[in-house]
């Protein structure tokens, strides 16, 4: 009898023991298990778009969860990038990426104002950078510009919206973006105008040799004689010189011309007198002439004188006995009308 109770009481410490066991256990586990941490998503937009997931405003994900993120521009303007906490973001240049929940972030959707740069040009050349046509730049961009002329035309300047274009007078400048802009790149024919001059002076204004200038173009000219010489006048095209016998005057270019300076050599006629009479043409005294130049002369007597002859540089004079004669101008002259008593 006694060996029967013995045996069951020690059965029942058996499994009060091992319950307690298995409770503590349970209770120990209970304590171990921990929930996973969650972490805030803040997200915002500037102007010009908006996320439209998982949205704006603030959200709560389980440590490492991805998420979605979708941005969207509206029209004029295009997505630029992810900012703020964008340590986990996979492409912060991407409208649609994702973001891994290590930790709280907050991010926003960063978008740019767009403009159009419409470009065309005149006849006579083309834009190569950065092509004609519509093209769409981000606001602030600084656009490089290049016109190019064909063969007989050259850049002249870019007009239309131009106000932030950095020379409007250089084929190779800049535009820098901050509205929608329509340009034109402007050309005009170019023609060659070719100087030259003959013996005894030169062209000084503009030079002599060929120069390039535009249509319409009015371009001074100057003409200048060497000592001895004087300009007589412009020679060749000179259908537009505004008066071909002033030295100084203007060619308008409406084509290719080739003009030349003309000069004439002078010379002194010094002409005296002796007692008796006088010279009445040309006059008495040092008079100058053209090269070639045929001089009437003129010779009259006083009362009871004669002319006799002329005397001097007289190789020229067409009759140096007769009072009316003329002589022609190949150098520096020195003659004299003389005169006689009447017998």
């Amino acid at each position: 009898m006694k060996i029967i109770l013995s045996s069951r009481r020690h059965h029942y410490v058996a499994r009060v023991s091992i319950f307690l066991v298995t409770v503590a256990l349970v209770v120990g586990m209970v304590g171990c298990f921990q929930p996973p941490p969650f972490h805030k998503l803040t997200i915002t937009s500037g102007a010009g778009g908006s996320v439209t997931t998982p949205g704006e405003g603030n959200f709560t994900y389980v440590n490492g969860e991805m998420v979605n993120l979708l941005a969207e521009a509206e029209e004029g303007y295009r997505f630029a990038e992810w900012t703020g906490d964008v340590g986990t973001i996979a492409d912060v240049e991407a409208a649609t990426t994702t973001i891994n929940m290590s930790g709280d972030c907050s991010i926003t959707a960063e978008f740019a104002k767009q403009y159009d740069l419409t470009i065309n040009s005149t006849a006579g050349g083309s834009v190569t950078t950065p092509g004609e046509g519509t093209s769409t730049y981000d606001e602030g961009t600084v656009v490089n510009l290049a016109a190019e002329a064909e063969e007989g035309y050259c850049f002249v300047e870019w007009t239309g919206d131009v106000s932030t274009i950095a020379d409007v007078y250089a084929a190779a400048t800049t535009i820098t973006m901050s509205s929608n802009y329509s340009i034109t790149a402007n050309f005009v024919t170019v023609y060659d105008l070719t100087i030259a001059s003959t013996a005894g002076g030169s062209v000084t204004t503009p030079g002599e040799g060929t120069f390039t200038y535009d249509e319409g173009t009015i371009v001074s000219l100057v003409a200048e004689a060497e000592g001895g010489y004087r300009f007589v006048e412009w020679t060749g095209d000179v259908g537009t010189i505004a008066d071909v016998e002033a030295a100084t005057t203007t060619i308008t270019m409406s084509g290719d011309c080739s003009i030349t300076a003309e000069f004439v050599k002078q010379y002194d006629l010094t002409i005296s007198s002796t007692a008796g009479g006088s010279v009445t043409t040309p006059g008495e005294g040092t008079s100058t002439y053209d090269e070639g130049t045929i001089v009437s002369l003129a010779a009259e007597a006083e009362e009871d004188y004669r002319f006799v002859e002329w005397t001097g540089t007289v190789s020229t004079i067409a009759d140096i006995y007769a009072a009316a004669t003329t002589i022609t101008m190949h150098g520096n002259y020195s003659i004299t009308a003389n005169f006689a008593v009447e017998p």
